[in-house]
């Protein structure tokens, strides 16, 4: 039978795994700029202003991914209980206070394998919804916590609306200990963060954003014709790139001073922080 449905075993993108990797996006985005202009981008550099990055697209092909996952983590625990998960639709709360992203899908499944899996499962299962649907401080259950009403649903066949077979899934996950990060895992072995960043999302004027033009000036005094800056003390070209760079001990720029002493012939040795 047919029923749609949340998908079981998925908790949001919002401050969960399956969010994106916000340090993965930057690392990105910083290769693609210093491949394309030959410029070292130091980590202080705020990249927001440097690309887009489709969020939609992601999760949407995060939640398809997701379905096939679960599907099969599912007929692991209950071999032939589902026969496909149909992504439908992402549903996402206006504000992350009390809720989280949902995927609505449309499970096809055997119910009668079900049935059994919970009779089986007996006070475990007792437990679980009581957990889970018992009011509290702050808490008011919009479903009953006696589990004789969802196995009522469950022995008929009927569910009164889908999300009774979102929960029924969501207790076969949790006996199967199944653990959300095998979405990501799954999602990362087919996908890479760099097919939802556009780097030049500026365009041909990314030039003339001022911290481009900082990076590009700071730049031309590292790796264009260090002889033209011959007449400056190693001392000076130094102490201007570590407040630029804010930090002494960035390989990068150690790695620079050291052709700067070779450059000027020097033996200043500054003083590192």
């Amino acid at each position: 039978m047919k029923n749609n449905t949340f998908l079981a075993g998925f908790n949001g993108f919002y401050g969960t795994w399956n969010e994106p990797d916000s340090d993965a996006i930057d690392d990105e985005v910083r290769d693609v700029l210093e491949e394309s202009t030959g410029l070292y981008v130091p980590d202080k550099l705020d990249l927001s202003d440097f690309y887009k990055f489709n969020m939609a697209g992601y999760m949407r092909a995060y939640s398809i991914n997701a379905c096939q996952v679960v599907m099969v983590s599912l007929n692991g625990e209950i071999p032939g209980l589902i026969q496909d998960i149909q992504f439908q639709s992402i549903v996402s709360p206006k504000e992350y206070n009390f809720s989280n992203d949902s995927i609505n899908c449309e499970i096809t499944f055997n119910n009668d394998l079900l049935f059994d899996y919970i009779c089986k499962a007996g006070f475990a299962f007792a437990e679980f919804i009581k957990e889970r649907y018992t009011s509290c401080d702050g808490f008011i259950s919009s479903y009953t916590k006696d589990h004789e009403v969802w196995g009522a649903n469950l022995a008929s066949g009927h569910y009164e609306d889908g999300h009774i077979l979102g929960t029924l899934l969501e207790f076969v996950l949790k006996s199967a200990e199944f653990d959300e990060i095998a979405l990501l895992e799954s999602f990362n072995e087919s996908n890479h963060i760099s097919d939802y960043i556009s780097v030049d999302a500026l365009g041909t004027c990314w030039r003339e954003v001022p911290e481009i033009k900082e990076l590009l000036e700071c730049n031309a005094l590292i790796a264009i014709d260090l002889e033209k800056y011959r007449h400056q003390s190693t001392f000076d070209m130094y102490e201007r790139m570590k407040k630029w760079a804010g930090s002494a001990e960035d390989v990068h720029i150690n790695r620079i001073f050291e052709i700067l002493k070779e450059v000027n012939n020097e033996d200043y040795q500054p003083e590192v922080v």
